[in-house]
């Protein structure tokens, strides 16, 4: 029934990760589904997994296996290999895996014929990368066209990793190609009716970490309130973390503890979203995309963003949101009062940055795009 073979979705991850995996559990969904429709079969590999898996349709035929590709053993390998015998594995795609690895060479002498990764890491450093030089150029260079050692394809979230890829991996450009991640728009469709208030809120969801910028944040509050003596506007801040005691202390510290409201980690941020006024996100760290960027674009939100990583192309130009260098608390107050006295500019920029994200981040179009990417790189390996 299913003439071109198996295809092994590859995760390094538990299928009950948390949040922020969900997207690519909805995307797995659409593939399978997709690869059925093509003639294909499907089989799914977890690093941990905890039975049922929930978001996988009923209806799709699926096998499962647990192998973590980040923690070889020989006894996953002897699992591996019986999977890819019965099941007729001739096709991986795997989450965030290196453009080069000695597991390719294996899979390849057991049959599998095609090796895609898609990658969405993020970095520590927020600024463009810069391209390899020497002996470190020439050694990644090698490796990555040896083509029983690399992955035949990569698909990146940004243009921000793609030149990370091809100038710190050495990867070649031609085998990359840029898939924007995509959002549930429908789900930050806000109403228009807002509550009657005398303050304009500024939501934050972020890790409660150093390198996503909330102490950047709490200090452009206190320069808000205390040095612009401003008090028509408060910051809720949703997330949990390891630095979320050492936040508290500093808005303690800063005396901006009643302007700055902590709501803890959140299951869900749609109705936060489209409750407040301005979404920020204040990153340090180089974002592959920041779907939270997104998020507050499709909700109609005047979004204030860094420039780390990814972020500038999800926001766009200066229609679509605000931009401001990473841990720059005064550009950050700067910018937030300029916003907080102005209603018309806020209403423009959520206007233009809904239609934005509808257009290029909507979910059902981010996993037609990988389909048809996938579809395309899987038949022309077909002899």
């Amino acid at each position: 029934m299913h003439d071109n073979g198996c295809v092994l979705l590859a995760a390094n991850y538990s299928n009950n990760t948390g949040y922020a995996w969900k997207n690519i559990y909805k995307l797995y969904n659409s593939i399978a589904r997709s690869l059925i429709e093509n003639n294909y079969s499907v089989c799914l590999s977890f690093a941990e997994l905890s039975l049922p898996i929930e978001f996988i349709d009923k209806d799709i035929p699926i096998s499962v296996l647990v192998f973590n590709p980040l923690r070889i053993t020989l006894r996953s390998l002897i699992t591996l290999r019986k999977a890819i015998l019965k099941q007729n594995i001739r096709y991986v795609y795997f989450t965030d895996m290196g453009t080069w690895h000695w597991l390719y060479i294996l899979l390849r002498f057991w049959g599998v014929v095609k090796i895609i990764v898609h990658c969405r890491v993020s970095v520590s450093n927020p600024n463009p990368s810069i391209p390899e030089r020497g002996i470190a150029k020439l050694f990644k260079s090698v490796l990555n066209r040896i083509p029983a050692i690399r992955a035949d394809h990569l698909y990146v979230i940004s243009d921000f990793v793609a030149s990370r890829i091809v100038n710190k991996n050495c990867y070649p450009s031609s085998r990359v190609t840029k898939i924007y991640n995509g959002i549930d728009t429908k789900a930050y469709s806000c109403s228009d009716t807002k509550p009657k208030r005398n303050k304009v809120i500024i939501f934050c969801a972020a890790r409660a970490a150093y390198y996503k910028g909330i102490a950047t944040l709490i200090k452009a509050t206190k320069i808000l309130s205390q040095d612009y003596r401003l008090n028509n506007f408060h910051v809720q801040y949703a997330g949990d973390g390891p630095d979320l005691s050492r936040f508290k202390a500093l808005s303690r510290q800063l005396n901006v503890s009643d302007t700055f409201e902590y709501l803890g980690h959140l299951k869900s941020t749609n109705k936060h979203v489209c409750d407040a006024d301005i979404i920020v996100v204040p990153s340090e760290w180089g974002e592959g995309f920041a779907s939270t960027v997104a998020e507050g674009m499709a909700a109609g939100k005047a979004v204030v963003a860094t420039t780390a990583g990814g972020i500038p192309e999800v926001l766009g130009d200066s229609m679509h949101g605000q931009l401001i260098a990473p841990g720059d608390s005064k550009e950050l107050a700067d910018t937030l009062y300029h916003l907080i006295r102005n209603e018309d500019l806020r209403i423009k920029l959520g206007n233009n940055a809904e239609k934005r994200a509808k257009n290029y981040f909507d979910e059902n179009l981010y996993h037609q795009r990988v389909i048809d990417c996938l579809i395309k790189n899987l038949s022309s390996s077909q002899k």
